[in-house]
């Protein structure tokens, strides 16, 4: 083997991609999720692309978080789904010449609300559900799929397992119109204890006769997206469930009931544990009754008392700050919460406090 300080000069010609008889370049494909790039040195109108092979698919780019793009530009890389197993992308030569690129848009005969995630300094916004004249409520071309990022990215998706087993994430969900109520349920994925937050564009644009509500369901709390289009929480797990009602108000409200109110009496896990210096613990009540939620020592001696009175049927959440009844600060250790009813129902867990 020969070996050489310096430089290296290599002398190599590389063939330019052939044109077939339709003048055309041809990309090869293989099915599922492809990484392509711009045969030519200038940029392509993704549209043109997509009428020239008969598809709707997108492509994706990279750039801290997926994002479509319009336009299929040189020396970038992207994702591509080839959804319908296509063997070959055919990049029509013509387009060549093309001045500029124009957005490639898939007109849908209804209306779209996109949803943004903000976690930490990670923003993404590249999901979105809505109707279609021309949408089914099935898996069709409305319903795209989502790539995946490498690593503990914050992402937004709809989890479809029964569109496709193999790969579910989704980021779009479109539908057919409809007269009553509809829901989307997405995950979130989120480091938990990181503040996040979702954003909804074009709200205003869903019928002016439907309500819009989202539901954390992790933590059966819901919001008018009409009156306030942004949801702040910090998430408790890596993947937190929310669900998207959209309909007539009686309908809307019937589900929000369902969802909402809870069927038997639970205390949570305290979250975060261990903790300091505060921590958080929830309580489902079915039905009207008096509770109380006290918090002892491993000798069983009481710490505080954190509610103590009536409460109507709901989810109800509990901070306690690390202190005695008389406000004093208490050690580090372990400590145990107990929670009690009227109706005879009694719940215990412990906990440990940081110090």
């Amino acid at each position: 083997m020969a070996y050489q300080k310096g430089n290296w000069i290599f002398n190599t010609i590389v063939s330019a991609a052939p044109l077939n008889g339709n003048q055309e370049i041809e990309i090869k494909l293989h099915p599922g999720w492809n990484l392509i790039t711009n045969p030519f040195d200038t940029t392509v109108a993704w549209s043109k692309i997509q009428a020239a092979n008969s598809i709707t698919e997108p492509i994706w780019f990279y750039n801290d978080a997926f994002t479509q793009s319009a336009n299929f530009d040189p020396y970038t890389g992207y994702y591509f789904d080839n959804a319908t197993n296509l063997t070959t992308l055919r990049i029509p030569y013509a387009v060549y010449f093309s001045p500029s690129a124009s957005s490639a848009e898939i007109e849908t005969s209804g209306w779209r609300v996109e949803v943004t995630l903000s976690s930490a300094d990670f923003h993404e916004k590249a999901t979105s559900f809505g109707v279609s004249k021309e949408a089914s409520d099935g898996l069709d071309r409305f319903d795209l799929r989502k790539p995946r990022a490498i690593g503990a990215v914050p992402s937004v998706s709809f989890h479809r397992p029964y569109w496709d087993a193999s790969y579910s994430a989704f980021a779009t969900d479109i539908r057919s119109e409809f007269d009553e109520a509809q829901s989307w349920e997405f995950n979130v994925s989120a480091i938990p204890g990181s503040f996040s937050r979702l954003s909804f564009s074009d709200i205003k644009r869903t019928p002016s006769h439907f309500e819009v509500y989202l539901i954390d369901l992790g933590k059966a709390q819901h919001i008018n997206l009409q009156h306030d289009s942004v949801y702040s929480f910090t998430p408790a797990t890596t993947i937190s469930k929310f669900r998207v009602l959209v309909g007539k108000d009686e309908a809307v409200q019937e589900k929000l009931n369902a969802v909402l109110l809870p069927t038997t009496f639970d205390v949570s896990n305290n979250y975060p544990n261990p903790f300091n210096p505060s921590t958080t613990i929830s309580v489902a009540l079915p039905f009207m009754t008096e509770i109380e939620l006290r918090v002892y020592n491993i000798m069983g001696q009481e710490i505080k008392a954190i509610y103590s009175g009536p409460l109507q049927a709901g989810r109800y959440w509990f901070e306690w700050d690390g202190k005695d009844g008389v406000g004093n600060i208490v050690a580090a250790g372990v400590y145990v919460y107990r929670f009690t009813t009227s109706a005879g129902v009694t719940m215990t867990k412990k906990m440990s406090l940081l110090r």
